[in-house]
């Protein structure tokens, strides 16, 4: 990977012009299936089937859950499984299959606290209304920690099918029920860990007919955690119907909706980062990603997904970029995410933009049934490596991939500034896994060493202070293995 040189230090000639050198390897985008969730017979399969929910890692091994399938009886089948899987994609192994008394369809992702795994499940359990659960690492300890109450006419105590993927903070969880609660539009809620202390945040106001507003929102999609702080939106009420975007204390007080002034589907956001918000509508016409200020100012769209059309032959929908945006991470300035539909085969891409709504790329377009169709849940980022998942499609029953990003990744270019006595040197925060090294000559053989202190981010920069050590200094960014 190509890398910028400069002699850089007062007293010795100051290299004006730009070097470029390969340090490190160069290694090609690659796509890899790292597990194919087998066909379902029967209602039942061993591994389960289609995977939605976000991956958690931990080391070398992915976790995650799988909506339907798995080896319960046929009668209780599909009710979904728990699973872990090498990064490499050896070593899969079911944790837990549910067999609906202990709940059923894991649709969302997984929280992991030390060894010990927390999820949802849409349905079953004691009312058939969901739960919350936990399983240790190793697949032990399984245990049921709250069943979501009996419903009456829409209305219970708790909420009913929970969603979206707990949060995990100290030893309390937090999370959203999408109906259920004193007015049967969906609940935000905490417990601990152990189970105990189960109690309601904030439930959502009813929407009357006809136009089914309300000053809160109603039926919650999913929530994020920064500080003190929830965020979430909702997929209704609000001041238009079309929901809400909202923030609450983690004791329930302060509740705001902060999209009052926003006309249309205001989106579900992901993101919580220096008091900006960013999300995803799946909407209008194929959906977009926005953003919007922490106090409710500033919305707007970062970026629209093209119109559609149906391909003749397939006859999916079909476009360049995607269409109905999933949930989004940030590492930098950069926004990566999945679209579920549309692109050039109609199954789906991953894709990354900037957080000011520029460089839209396509990293990967969904062409082959083998690779999965349907990419419908968070990304992870690791070691410059995304994975997700796939629903399926056809008779296809999902897949967990993996998604190399270093020839995605343009060369960065480290900038050397004189500053008094030291040096300062800034690049992108977007370059993902590149270090900083120096060495006082380039005559061979090269002692490179990584450069002290580690960079600080200022304005969407690595930055390093590097002191005069009273000789010449060469710089390079390497890229790491």
């Amino acid at each position: 990977m190509n890398v910028l040189i400069k002699n850089s230090f007062p007293g010795a000639l100051f290299v004006a012009g730009v070097g470029l050198m390969l340090a490190g390897r160069a290694a090609a985008q690659t796509f890899t299936v790292l597990h194919t969730f087998t066909p379902i017979s029967y209602a039942t399969n061993r591994d389960g089937a289609n995977p939605s929910g976000d991956l958690v890692l931990s080391g070398n091994t992915l976790y995650g859950t799988a909506e339907n399938g798995g080896s319960a009886a046929p009668r209780l089948g599909s009710n979904g499984t728990v699973f872990r899987i090498n990064t490499d994609g050896s070593g899969f192994t079911i944790l837990h299959s549910f067999s609906n008394s202990d709940g059923a369809n894991p649709y969302y992702g997984l929280a992991l606290g030390g060894g010990t795994l927390y999820g949802t499940t849409l349905n079953g359990g004691s009312s058939s209304n969901g739960t919350v659960f936990r399983v240790n690492t190793d697949g032990s300890g399984f245990t049921n920690l709250h069943s979501f109450t009996a419903l009456l006419g829409h209305i219970n105590s708790d909420g009913a099918n929970p969603c979206g993927t707990l949060k995990l903070s100290s030893n309390t969880l937090y999370g959203t029920a999408k109906i259920g609660g004193s007015a049967g539009s969906g609940t935000v809620f905490r417990l601990n860990t152990d189970g105990s202390g189960f109690t309601v945040l904030h439930a959502f106001s009813a929407t009357p007919p006809p136009f089914y507003t309300n000053t809160d929102g109603a039926f919650p999609d999913h929530v994020i955690l920064s500080g003190d702080t929830l965020c979430g939106s909702t997929l209704g009420g609000g001041y238009t119907s079309l929901g809400s975007i909202f923030k609450l204390k983690l004791d329930g007080s302060g509740f705001t909706n902060l999209a009052a002034s926003i006309v249309g589907n205001p989106g579900s956001v992901d993101i919580l980062f220096e008091n900006t918000l960013y999300g995803t509508r799946v909407v209008s016409p194929s959906g977009s990603i926005f953003k919007i200020n922490a106090d409710g100012t500033g919305h707007r769209d970062l970026y629209k997904f093209t119109s559609t059309s149906v391909d003749p032959q397939s006859f999916r929908q079909t476009n360049t970029d995607g269409q109905s945006p999933q949930k989004l991470i940030l590492s930098g300035n950069t926004l990566y995410g999945t679209a579920t539909h549309g692109g050039l085969g109609g199954h789906g891409t991953v894709f990354r933009v900037n957080t000011d709504g520029t460089g839209f790329t396509n990293l990967h377009v969904h062409s082959k049934i083998d690779e999965g169709c349907g990419p419908n849940g968070g990304l992870l980022l690791s070691s410059n490596t995304l994975y997700g998942t796939t629903g399926g499609c056809g008779e296809g029953s999902g897949t967990v991939f993996s998604l190399s990003l270093l020839s995605t990744i343009q060369p960065p270019c480290l900038t050397i500034i004189p500053f008094g006595e030291s040096v300062i040197l800034t690049w992108p925060t977007n370059a993902l896994g590149f270090g900083l090294q120096s060495a006082p000559t380039l005559v061979s053989p090269v002692g490179w060493s990584a450069v002290s202190p580690e960079p600080v981010s200022v304005n969407g920069s690595n930055t390093v202070l590097n002191p005069n050590s009273g000789a010449q200094q060469f710089y390079r960014l390497k890229q790491e293995d």
